[in-house]
């Protein structure tokens, strides 16, 4: 298997003050000048009320604002929640993106689950599945048809012609999140049922996106079902990429007092766990861990670290100590 591609989910969290407020433009020129594959970036209406504690920039905004200032690099949402999106109007934003870039656009996507969020958009928290497949039909016929008319449950348009159509033939590409993550841990909740969005990865995605906190156990778990669910959709497990985009924090083991400060403002997980779930450590450690990912999950094609802080010496660690290691 080739070595799997490496890009960054850029730590677009709002930060604490405006005195701590980070170039991102010069975060991600250098992400490019690097040679990252690609700028992912996360999409959260709201701070959650559990799981981690940050609120985050708007992602289509962001990446419409960077999409000037870089010539190579994909552009991708990890993960942009669909469900409270209008379909129509989100279709010709994103095939504008991919127009704009000259086809760099990736569209990550899921169908949320933070509750609240749907509540201040008036959107039913409830069927949300039901509503991402509809979405995603509905956007994927704009852009290859001339001219749409749709009556669904959620959504109907009649004689609908959207233009511009996306750079990319038929569309971007399009990568679905789901799967098991260590729900306790995190929403101090049950697990709910993951398998509906798993079998959705497996009849409409070009890739699946595990959750930033799964466990290689859980994403080999979950992988199995997909490709099971793939073959049975009349799919070939290898139209679908396997996408794995873990939180990250390199420091050279001299500093952990800093990095348990950090993960406290970012996550509800205690540092123990953070460092069993995420990837906390030396650049050695990272990269051990990375290639234990790849050996048990050689379908593995993107890497897409998470960095959980603003500073940009995570870009060189990652990119002149831990990558070359990696594959």
């Amino acid at each position: 298997m080739p070595k799997p591609k490496f890009s960054i989910r850029v730590p677009t969290f709002v930060p604490e003050s405006e005195e701590q407020a980070p170039d991102l433009f010069s975060y991600v020129k250098k992400a490019e000048a690097l040679g990252f594959d690609g700028i992912f970036v996360v999409d959260h209406l709201l701070k959650p009320e559990s799981g981690y504690y940050r609120n985050w920039i708007e992602p289509l905004t962001f990446l419409s604002s960077i999409a000037g200032i870089t010539g190579r690099m994909k552009l991708g949402t990890l993960t942009l929640v669909l469900t409270l999106r209008q379909p129509v109007l989100t279709a010709k934003s994103l095939a504008t993106l991919d127009v704009l870039s000259r086809g760099r656009v990736v569209i990550g996507a899921s169908s949320g689950w933070s509750e609240p969020a749907f509540k201040a958009l008036g959107v039913p928290y409830e069927r949300r599945g039901a509503r991402m497949d509809e979405s995603l039909e509905l956007m994927k016929r704009l852009w290859v048809e001339d001219q749409v008319s749709y009556d669904g449950q959620f959504y109907s348009v009649d004689k609908v012609n959207l233009e511009p159509k996306p750079y990319q033939k038929p569309y971007p590409p399009i990568w679905l999140g789901g799967g098991r993550q260590p729900y306790e841990d995190l929403f101090n909740k049950r697990q709910p049922n993951v398998t509906p969005a798993l079998k959705r990865v497996a009849r409409l995605a070009d890739g699946w996106v595990p959750h930033g906190s799964s466990s290689i156990d859980m994403i080999e778990e979950d992988w199995t079902l997909i490709k099971r669910e793939a073959l049975k959709a009349g799919r070939h497990p290898d139209q679908i990429v396997l996408v794995d985009a873990p939180l990250t924090y390199v420091y050279n083991g001299t500093n952990e007092d800093d990095a348990k400060k950090i993960f406290s403002k970012f996550s509800a997980l205690s540092f123990n766990k953070a460092k069993e779930y995420f990837l906390v450590g030396s650049p050695e450690d990272i990269a051990d861990r990375l290639n234990e990912r790849i050996t048990r999950l050689p379908d593995i094609t993107h890497i897409i670290p998470t960095p959980v802080t603003f500073a940009e010496e995570q870009l060189d660690l990652l990119a002149e100590e831990v990558i070359p290691k990696v594959g």
